[in-house]
């Protein structure tokens, strides 16, 4: 800027000698050369101006070039993080789907084993119902055959005959207990008399019976 006012100064003063010279002779050899000068001075600011418009363009360039960079840099680690946040949904989603089809096989697998669970379920219960019910089958002193009673033997165990409306299934009852004497067990009517639970003509029924008919007692459950 400083070279500019100098050159500038420069100008004035050239330009004052040429109009002396000029009014003092017209056709002086110095006065031409002083207008050439002139115009060469004129000309060299003009370049300089020009210049120093480029040079002001120049450094605004090259500061968008210098943002445009670092925007592009950002926006390359914006991408590098975008790609490793995909690389690791896409292995996430994986992961998913695989215990979705491990959880799809293993309800199939169950959808199997409940048909079978509830079947042995149910061979269980007919196993061990027998077995619960042989319980309510009052034993002798072995433990292991029913005992014989009479209807004026059976004391205490009145009150825990079984109805008579409960006959064949206490019949059923008995009939699984093999080591039995008698087809027949002791229930109780509505009034409170003793009845037996006969089984005959293939079927159980309730039968009338005197104090001295024998038979076995099925606890009832109250």
């Amino acid at each position: 800027m400083k070279t500019m006012v100098n050159i500038f100064c420069l100008w004035l003063l050239m330009s004052a000698s040429v109009a002396w010279a000029q009014s003092k002779d017209k056709f002086d050899a110095t006065s031409v050369k002083l207008v050439q000068m002139e115009n060469g001075i004129t000309n060299i600011l003009g370049r300089i101006i020009k210049l120093e418009n480029q040079i002001g363009k120049t450094e605004e360039v090259e500061g968008l070039r210098a943002e445009l960079l670092e925007l592009k840099n950002k926006i390359s680690v914006m991408q590098a993080d975008i790609d490793d946040a995909v690389i690791e949904s896409s292995a996430r989603l994986d992961d998913f789907s695989s215990q979705l089809i491990e959880l799809s096989n293993s309800q199939a697998d169950l959808k199997v084993k409940i048909p079978d669970l509830a079947y042995r379920l149910t061979d269980l219960e007919e196993t061990l119902g027998p077995i619960a019910d042989a319980g309510r089958v009052v034993t002798d002193d072995t433990g292991t055959s029913a005992k014989i009673f009479k209807i004026t033997s059976l004391g205490p165990l009145l009150n825990e005959l079984p109805i008579s409306r409960d006959c064949q299934e206490m019949g059923g009852i008995l009939s699984r207990y093999s080591d039995r004497s008698y087809n027949t067990v002791f229930v109780k009517s509505q009034t409170g008399s003793v009845e037996l639970c006969t089984y005959e003509l293939g079927r159980w029924q309730v039968l009338d019976g005197d104090e001295f008919s024998p038979g076995h007692v099925v606890k009832g459950e109250y």
